[in-house]
């Protein structure tokens, strides 16, 4: 799908596509899958073997690119023939686990929540200080009445007369 996104909480897909490859292990040659960045439009994987760093990106699938897998058009540098090897290993993990549907449509700015409904995460964090100045208020009014009860003149008491 060219005009796919990313969306929230797909990084388990995206680190799956990597398999048998692990962050922070060897792909090869030394070079170890370093770091994996998720855009909406793009996954960017660092390989990194001591100061040297290459990176491979996964793309919407462009069926023009030269090198691509079901899903993506992949684009890389390799600085030396051990990157190279490092990311031809990559891409091949990524091309034997890519099902050919990654892309999902975007979203279409529908809001979830309504604003006269307060999603049940928000809710919980509201109702500890509502009920606590709910029963300090209740605290203050009991309060001021008993006050307003032994204030008057009628209720206090008369000392015995003689």
């Amino acid at each position: 799908m060219a005009d796919g996104v990313i969306g929230q909480g797909r990084e388990p897909e995206v680190l799956a596509l990597f398999r048998p490859y692990r962050l922070g292990h060897e792909v090869s040659g030394g070079f170890k899958l370093w770091n994996v960045t998720i855009e909406p439009r793009a996954i960017v994987v660092e390989l990194r073997r001591d100061q040297s760093a290459m990176f491979v990106k996964l793309l919407p699938l462009d069926p023009g690119s030269r090198e691509r897998t079901k899903s993506f058009s992949i684009a890389r540098e390799s600085p030396s023939p051990e990157a190279s090897a490092a990311a031809d290993a990559l891409v091949a993990a990524v091309g034997n686990n890519d099902p050919g549907d990654f892309w999902r449509p975007p979203e279409t700015g529908v809001r979830r929540h309504s604003s006269a409904h307060i999603p049940r995460e928000r809710a919980r964090g509201i109702v500890w200080p509502l009920a606590l100045t709910a029963f300090f208020a209740a605290l203050l009014v009991v309060i001021g009445r008993r006050r307003a009860l032994t204030s008057r003149p009628e209720m206090a008491r008369k000392p015995p007369s003689a």
